[in-house]
């Protein structure tokens, strides 16, 4: 091969390996549809860019760490504009996608000179088939690891949720290894003993953490990809509900729509003294009528359909709900995530009032849209201050496995819409506040 079809070679890698490092951010943290137009063709010119920048640094040398530091400014650039809320977990989720695949690049490299004499200036410095093999390899692992984790890309989302702090110190853990390899190189020749001897105790190493880190990343995949079949289960359980309403609420307008045929029949009933007959046809037209009445709380019919539904709830349970609701309040969420977040924070509310004996139950929704934002609380009374372990709420439901479930459903919506969530408890209630931002800015990129 010639040295121009080796330099395009490795060129041509360079900009793939920059291309899937933001695809690995939609794999572990962001969605896809929250990079706009403009933001992807940012992402695509910088990572062609950066790819060549990189690939003509690679015919000198294996490993910079100057293009390194520079390979994360420019392309953490588009991170700080599109995430600002998220910026600290998107670019050290980055960092440790460019940082494994130097790794492994050493690992490599490391493995092969234990069988390979005069192999460190070869691949090291120069353009050459052995620096060429090595990245063509080390890239086609990368790139089965990618598609691995794409196809769990709803669980590593959910992981690195939850591990946020332990993500960022992995990210320095891995830098700080990154370094010792570079140093480790700096003072080693091919044939030195110092070199064997460090080359395998680092590599021994670096493939105990790497196999630490894939056999608890497979063990709580496994966990959370059973924790979200059931909180899915669940939601679309409580869509079917939701639909079964809208059903209902259509008979309840037939109904009246039939009010005057109604009438008549109860005026013949009367009349022919069919008492009998009477009630129990009063109670076949009342009962949907009483039990789901349409009060326009806000613009979204499924959410209309909730707060009339867990209104009835509160009343049969003897649980006094106060709705303070903008009238023109709407949000831009699917009916299904509407449904989730309302359905599970009203539930845990009305769950912690029949905990308490009756007249002390009560339950105040609070529903606001004010400059582009929208505004939840949810506040309801309770028995007794809620056990905490960390900075997480414990359940209170009897069986334990339900813990938290809801609640991270509501996280995750409020998390992808880049939204802010807050929990606190007073001496006599618990409230959960919750912030949607520039709602207005997508309501215009919807139109």
């Amino acid at each position: 091969m010639t040295e121009v079809g080796m330099r395009i070679i490795v060129v041509a890698l360079s900009i793939g390996e920059m291309y899937l490092g933001y695809r690995f951010l939609t794999v572990c943290w962001v969605n896809d549809e929250e990079i706009t137009r403009a933001g992807k063709v940012l992402m695509n010119v910088l990572a062609v860019v950066m790819g060549i920048l990189a690939g003509i640094n690679r015919e000198i040398a294996l490993f910079s760490s100057n293009l390194f530091v520079l390979q994360v400014i420019l392309t953490g650039i588009p991170l700080l504009l599109l995430f600002p809320k998220k910026k600290l977990m998107a670019l050290s989720l980055l960092i440790i996608w460019f940082t494994l695949i130097a790794l492994v690049d050493f690992l490599a490299v490391f493995v092969v000179m234990e069988v390979k004499v005069n192999f460190f200036e070869n691949v090291f410095f120069g353009m050459n088939g052995y620096k060429v093999g090595i990245f063509l390899f080390t890239r086609c692992v990368m790139m089965g690891m990618f598609l691995e984790m794409q196809m769990r890309a709803g669980q590593l989302k959910e992981i690195f949720a939850t591990y946020k702090k332990g993500t960022v110190l992995f990210c320095v853990g891995l830098v700080v290894l990154l370094r010792r390899y570079q140093i480790a190189m700096a003072g080693f020749d091919d044939v030195g003993t110092t070199l064997h001897t460090k080359g395998i105790a680092l590599s021994l190493f670096l493939m105990v953490v790497v196999a630490g880190i894939f056999v608890w990343m497979w063990a709580k995949i496994t966990y959370v990809k059973q924790e979200m079949i059931f909180i899915r289960s669940r939601d679309k359980l409580r869509e079917e509900n939701y639909r079964n309403l809208r059903g209902l609420l259509e008979e309840n307008q037939q109904l009246q729509h039939d009010m005057k045929h109604h009438f008549q029949i109860l005026r013949d009933y009367a009349r022919e003294g069919r008492l009998e007959d009477l009630r129990t046809y009063l109670d076949d037209i009342q009962e949907p009528l009483v039990r789901l009445q349409k009060i326009p709380w806000t613009r979204s019919e499924i959410l209309n359909l909730i707060l009339n539904q867990k209104f009835w709830e509160a009343e049969q349970a003897g649980i006094e709900m106060n709705l303070y609701v903008d009238s023109d309040f709407q949000m831009l969420l699917k009916e299904a995530e509407i449904s989730a977040l309302f359905g599970n924070l009203l539930d845990n509310a009305l769950e912690a009032c029949l905990r308490m004996e009756k007249g002390k139950r009560w339950v105040c929704v609070t529903l606001e849209r004010k400059q582009g934002m929208i505004f939840i609380r949810i506040e309801n009374s309770i028995d007794r201050l809620p056990r905490m372990e960390g900075s997480e709420f414990l359940t209170g439901k009897e069986d334990k496995k339900l813990h938290g479930l809801g609640v991270k459903s509501v996280k995750r919506i409020v998390e992808k819409y880049e939204g802010e969530i807050e929990m606190q408890v007073k001496i006599d209630s618990f409230i959960t506040d919750i912030t949607f931002f520039n709602e207005e800015e997508r309501q215009n990129e919807i139109k």
